[in-house]
């Protein structure tokens, strides 16, 4: 379903023309109910790709990872929206010493878990690159879901390459991520947060038996380590309409250019 534009361990991009459809229809949708009677050229729907995680993408990555994983609380109960103590002690209305923390220290443990989440995809970057070189050994590949918007006049790309004027950089936007790594086939560990060699991976699925067990309808020993899926990140515009499975579908196809049939996805059940 994908098609990839160039090889190499995360170069490339995957278009998705049947995603393009559906996020079209659906934003047809929305302006014939917001304003039937309007149409305009910078109505034209963008067009969404699948890319490796680069530099430019970075902060809208941390900005998404923090959002889904940070420290955020459940939207509050009725008669304490504003944060107001409800307890005996603080009927007099004044917010409690504990309702004024919070706040501030969530917003401690969101910025320093921001830096750690930067770090970790800094790295998954630099592997990515590594195993795109000749030679390189494949791990680590953050693939983005990016919405691409379409050019202002409404010209496109055959028409600006008949044009002399300068060609405006389309201006990108993260709606989806997700990560293809190699781990040991082990369905009751996590993989670490953090980018470990591939070599020491190997090492540790055989130190833990992971990579000797086998079912009983196949006496074949496993691999040290399989292709896996994680991290699948989607924005909540965008859920419900085939971004996960564009983003999963892209980490498959990139799988079996690395020479791997079988792929595993991380699933929270408690999601």
């Amino acid at each position: 379903p994908a098609r990839g534009t160039r090889g190499g361990g995360g170069g490339g991009s995957y278009y998705f023309p049947g995603l393009e459809r559906k996020e079209a229809q659906a934003q047809a949708q929305a302006r014939a109910e917001a304003s039937p009677s309007s149409s305009s050229s910078s109505d034209l729907p963008a067009s969404l790709i699948v890319v490796p995680l680069d530099e430019s993408l970075m902060n809208e990555a941390v900005d998404m990872c923090v959002r889904e994983f940070g420290s955020y609380e459940s939207p509050p109960s009725e008669g304490d929206a504003l944060g107001y103590a409800t307890n005996p002690a603080d009927r007099n209305g004044s917010p409690s010493l504990e309702a004024m923390l919070k706040p501030l220290w969530t917003k401690y443990e969101n910025w320093s878990f921001s830096w750690v989440v930067r770090i970790g995809l800094t790295m998954r970057v630099q592997r990515a690159r590594e195993g795109g070189r000749a030679g390189g050994e494949a791990d680590h590949n953050v693939l983005c879901l990016v919405e691409v918007d379409s050019d202002e006049d409404g010209s496109t790309d055959a028409t600006q390459k008949n044009s002399r004027r300068p060609r405006r950089r389309p201006r990108r936007k993260l709606v989806g991520m997700a990560e293809l790594s190699l781990q040991p086939p082990d369905p009751e560990r996590n993989a670490p947060p953090y980018v470990l060699p591939t070599d020491l991976k190997r090492v540790l699925s055989r130190l833990t038996g992971a990579a000797e067990e086998s079912d009983t309808d196949d006496p074949t020993p496993r691999p040290p380590l399989g292709a896996y899926v994680s991290n699948v990140l989607v924005t909540p515009e965008r859920r419900g309409r085939g971004a996960a499975r564009a983003l999963v579908s892209a980490c498959e196809g990139l799988a079996r250019r690395w020479g791997y049939e079988d792929v595993s996805l991380h699933v929270d059940a408690d999601a």
